[in-house]
């Protein structure tokens, strides 16, 4: 077993909040040796075992509630083909991406309009939006494959966003599942405000993870290292404020767990760095504290439970969550193999525990007595395929 996270609580006077520079944060949540990649496919094992670990040294802004990673490291991101993220094999996350981006189109009058998403992983939901509203887009990511999803309307280019792209003034911008991977929230956002026309009504959704869940339900397996930045309803809203934007809405999407929030440039320039949040989080101590009691609870029980389990265990789903899972727990010979439904994952193996990635066909030759679920959300979807498969072990689902 790896050492478990630590929950020692201690203010670093001096290191200033990416999101809203307040300095004062306070460091509350450590772990050490996780793999500084969970969606690279690594094609050996050995390449699994053996790819770079770093460390978790999570820290809160009392100023606006939001969470860093202050050892992440930029420099240990790889990015390129080799980033498989994709979430469009699921039927299930593949009808919630049309219901989000059907609201965009009604919701901001879409249709024969222009899109920019920045952060667009392999295009499939920029392709998607704008075919169904008859609009032209530019998706931009460093990893994207044009040929995966084409389409005459959208443009996908492989690389970040940054000034060469500030021309395309687009009437509405996308930034999903992007944020969360930047450390320099501010310096982020304000460079997606800076490429705007200052009269410009064009609007910026943003969806991230919805930390106050992750605190709430102490999902430590939602806590890992390509995750450097964190927010919820109270500290999302107040970056896109300091960096010149004003906020239109802010909802949960996704059962909960993903926040969305629009916004439009405001008339006011960005706020000075050395300015306050408006707002401040309510119970912050409180907050902190029924994380780190309920986060011990939780990883007390998953070790006695992996460890004492009789027959085979397996995960489904080898996304992020399996690797926190996992790399927090170091519970990795407690498990069998790792199931994906997504054909480019399959045979590739996980980052740091080296287990294989297998169909879901395969667990007829594994005959699992328990599927341990990443994600609840998708239980009905595996329970359907595990049926037609004529398996019935036990689902146990991460809540």
């Amino acid at each position: 077993m790896m050492p478990m996270p630590s929950f020692d609580r201690h203010h670093d006077a001096a290191a200033p909040c990416p999101a809203c520079a307040a300095r004062g944060l306070e460091h509350f949540y450590q772990v050490d040796n996780v793999p500084t990649s969970s969606n690279l496919l690594m094609p050996t094992r050995p390449d699994a075992i053996g790819w770079p670990c770093g460390a978790l040294r999570l820290a809160h802004c009392a100023a606006c509630g939001f969470i860093t990673n202050t050892a992440f490291d930029p420099a240990s991101q790889q990015l390129s083909a080799r980033y498989e993220a994709t979430q469009a094999c699921s039927p299930t996350f593949g009808k919630f991406a049309q219901q989000l981006a059907q609201d965009w189109i009604d919701r901001y009058e879409l249709r024969g309009k222009r899109v920019l998403e920045i952060g667009c992983g392999q295009g499939e939901f920029i392709t998607m939006l704008c075919d169904a509203a008859g609009a032209t887009g530019w998706g931009l990511d460093p990893i994207v494959e044009p040929s995966r999803f084409k389409s005459e309307r959208v443009d996908l280019i492989a690389e970040k966003f940054g000034p060469k792209w500030y021309h395309l003034q687009p009437d509405f911008i996308i930034c999903r599942h992007t944020l969360e991977h930047i450390p320099d929230v501010s310096v982020f956002l304000k460079s997606i405000r800076a490429s705007l026309a200052q009269d410009t009504q064009t609007v910026v959704a943003i969806e991230v993870p919805d930390n106050q869940r992750v605190m709430s339900e102490a999902a430590f397996w939602d806590i890992y290292y390509e995750h450097c930045s964190y927010f919820d309803a109270t500290s999302l809203p107040s970056a896109l404020r300091l960096a010149g934007f004003a906020v239109i809405d802010h909802r949960l999407e996704f059962g909960g767990q993903y926040l969305v929030t629009e916004a439009r440039p405001s008339a006011m320039a960005p706020t000075p760095a050395n300015a306050k949040p408006k707002s401040t989080p309510l119970a912050a101590a409180d907050s902190l504290a029924a994380f780190v009691d309920k986060c011990s609870q939780r990883l007390s029980w998953w070790s006695e439970q992996l460890q004492n389990s009789s027959g085979q265990s397996v995960i489904w789903g080898s996304g992020s969550k399996a690797v926190g899972f996992l790399s927090t727990l170091g519970a990795g010979s407690s498990v069998q193999a790792v199931v994906d439904i997504n054909p480019a994952k399959q045979g590739t193996y996980l980052p740091g525990s080296g287990h294989e990635i297998v169909a879901p066909a395969e667990l007829l030759e594994i005959r699992p007595s328990r599927v341990i679920v990443m994600n609840p959300i998708y239980l009905d979807e595996i329970r359907q395929s595990l049926t037609a498969l004529g398996l019935t072990p036990d689902l146990v689902p991460l809540v």
